[in-house]
């Protein structure tokens, strides 16, 4: 019978016949199909489909080449490998390719690497080894320029190292010494006359009762509190000026590290919220 069917034959009309059968082509007249005949019909037209996909998704074996098997199962044989031999020839070619010789990042010697366990071996010996992971570097001195060894995360916290103490303290002398102000009045580090400015701390204190102008804290033995320049020093042009006593206030240790460290700092760059919220503060507690 041909393909597709003539639907207005009497057998169709009478409503005997549901349909016809896709893989014989016989007249249905079973009441639960239309497509199919009988169940063996049915399961010839399934596998032949499965079959058709199959060959048509068959990939190559990744070593060999063969068609894999549409039997094939598991995630080396079924996907890459048609067999475990396969398998074993292929990862042995690959492990191969990565013995190539490499050059040791340390000492630049070439050497062939072998398996560490984890990972290939990236050093020529466990000297070079040993050293990469303390991670020294060559460095010079900044005194004397000798070259020194040292570790990569002493030259990456000061950038002047030295080959002995001798050289240090020669080194940080003068201008290169962290204590150095120099006197010139243009300059906003200027810091002389201290006798001046202990004698003006030690009134500020005494205006304030020894307690913090901003959180009310009172000082209670100990390390005195610093004195802090309400208008950052730096500002001024004349030390008289910005060592006035309206200019001064008491802070507690945390306070004066805030107000230094946060407050003037956005001071600077334009922040001036933080500044009026600390003016207000030490205004409460005058």
């Amino acid at each position: 019978m041909a393909w597709p069917p003539k639907w207005d034959t009497p057998h169709f009309k009478s409503g005997i016949v549901k349909g016809i059968c896709r893989n014989c082509g016989k007249p249905c007249v079973s009441k639960d199909s239309r497509t199919y005949c009988s169940r063996a019909c049915r399961f010839a037209v399934v596998t032949r489909t499965a079959q058709e996909r199959r060959a048509r998704e068959a990939k190559p074996c990744a070593h060999c080449g063969t068609p894999l098997q549409p039997k094939s199962r598991g995630r080396v044989m079924g996907k890459r490998y048609c067999s475990r031999q396969c398998e074993r020839a292929a990862r042995t070619a690959r492990s191969l390719a990565r013995r190539s010789t490499r050059t040791c990042p340390l000492c630049r010697a070439v050497f062939t690497p072998k398996w560490m366990g984890r990972a290939w071996q990236r050093y020529c010996s466990q000297a070079c080894h040993r050293e990469a992971q303390n991670g020294f570097v060559t460095v010079n001195c900044a005194t004397c320029r000798a070259e020194i060894k040292k570790r990569k995360q002493d030259v990456r916290r000061s950038k002047a190292q030295f080959c002995s103490v001798g050289c240090m303290r020669a080194f940080h002398r003068g201008a290169n010494h962290p204590h150095f102000r120099p006197e010139a009045i243009g300059d906003p580090k200027r810091r002389a006359g201290r006798g001046a400015w202990m004698r003006r701390s030690r009134e500020a204190r005494a205006r304030d009762g020894h307690a913090c102008r901003r959180c009310g804290v009172k000082h209670e033995g100990g390390r005195q509190f610093p004195v802090d320049h309400i208008m950052p020093w730096r500002l001024f042009a004349d030390k008289a000026v910005a060592d006035d006593l309206s200019n001064l206030a008491t802070l507690c240790h945390s306070c004066h590290s805030w107000k230094t460290s946060v407050v003037e700092k956005e001071m600077l760059m334009g922040n001036m919220v933080g500044f009026q919220q600390y003016l207000q503060a030490i205004e409460d507690h005058r």
